[in-house]
Parts: structure tokens; sequence; C-alpha cells
């Protein structure tokens, strides 16, 4: 064998020992990546379930909050509206007292020209 081919055996040799060394490296790489796929897959899982919950969360907070507005305004109309009908009821009331007096005031006036009627002299 020649030098050269000598020298070009060893330079494949080498050239091969490296591209073993880096096969190796790139190997265990992706075991590594490989054993983080779970991991990572877990993680994503987790994130998602956690943001559906957070999402529920907030849609159901959301849900108490439009329910108390709602409960706001309901109340708020139901005050109102017993304001309302107590007012109704104080004016039904006076309207009765009012229909008293006038019928005590129209008996006291037929009385009171009666009375004059009867001390008028007669001609």
């Amino acid at each position: 064998m020649t030098s050269q081919a000598r020298n070009r055996i060893e330079h494949l040799k080498q050239k091969v020992d490296e591209l073993i060394q880096l096969a190796t490296q790139k190997s265990t790489a992706c075991r590594t990546l490989k054993s983080r796929i779970p991991k990572k897959a877990e993680t994503i899982a987790e994130l998602k379930r956690a943001r559906q919950a957070e999402l529920q969360d907030i849609q159901r907070n959301i849900q108490n909050a439009a329910h108390s507005a709602h409960y706001a305004h309901l109340r708020s109309l139901k005050e109102r509206l017993a304001y309302k009908q107590r007012e109704e009821n104080a004016l039904l009331n006076e309207r009765k007292v009012h229909a008293l007096v006038r019928l005590d005031l129209e008996d006291q006036v037929e009385t009171l020209q009666d009375k004059i009627r009867a001390l008028q002299p007669r001609s």
C-alpha cells in the first residue's frame, strides 16, 4: 500500500469516527427530546385544563354579575312599584276621606239651611 492510500484510509477512518460520534450525539439529543415530549404534552394538557377551568370561572362570574345586575334592577322596579302602590292607596284613602267629609258637610249644610228656613219669618 502506498502512503497516499494509507493517508486516505486514515482520513476516512477519522471521518467515520467523527460521523459515528455525531450520530451518537444526535441519537442522545433525540432520546432526550423524545423523553421531554410526554412531559410537554402533559404540561400542555394541564395548561388546557387550567385555561378551560379559568374560562368557565370567568363565564360563571359574568353570569353571576348579570344575575346580580338583573336582580338589582328587578329589586329597584319592585321597590318603585311598592312605592307607587303605597301612593295609590294613600290617594284612595284620601278620596274616601274627602267623600265622607263632603257627605258630612252636605248634611251640615242641609241641617243649617233647615234651621235658617225655620228661623226665617213666614210671610
